[in-house]
């Protein structure tokens, strides 16, 4: 059930905080977003599995899929639309740390009500070393994507 909270109030922070009228640009980095963290869940708790899932067959399955295709691209699409516009190291690394927070305390909370749970060996660090190659693989794509060929223009 939080899960399907976590999933509403994510929705309604995209209505009231997205620009959607970038949408249509910012689909490439809504769908690798969507790609990479099938991939992350894939590694982390199928591959590895250093997070157990907890429940009946269908949640083990739809609960995770529902936040990687709602949640974790809605943070993606907002890190991208609010990024600094001098993008140096410093300010990145500064821009990256609070959604790598929020991301860290939903994870968290989603622990605590027993979701899910983090093996041993599996610590808050790696879950922020985790994240923030999340949001700087979500920047590399993007960037990538707007970067103009040799005198071009971008799209974005």
């Amino acid at each position: 059930m939080a899960v399907f909270l976590f999933v509403s109030i994510a929705i309604l922070v995209f209505w009231g905080f997205a620009d959607k009228g970038r949408f249509r640009a910012m689909f490439p980095v809504w769908m690798s977003a969507i790609f990479v963290r099938f991939l992350d869940h894939y590694i982390v708790i199928d591959w590895f599995k250093l997070w157990v899932l907890h429940g009946q067959g269908w949640r083990m399955i739809w609960i995770p899929m529902l936040a990687n295709i709602t949640i974790w691209p809605i943070a993606a699409y907002l890190y991208i639309q609010y990024l600094p516009k001098s993008r140096n190291f410093f300010r990145l690394l500064l821009h990256t740390l609070p959604y790598v927070v929020v991301m860290s305390g939903y994870l968290q909370i989603l622990t605590y009500l027993k979701v899910f749970d983090m093996q041993k060996g599996w610590t808050i660090w790696h879950t922020f070393v985790n994240l923030f190659f999340y949001f700087y693989m979500m920047y590399g794509i993007y960037r990538w994507q707007t970067h103009p060929v040799r005198g071009g223009v971008t799209n974005v």
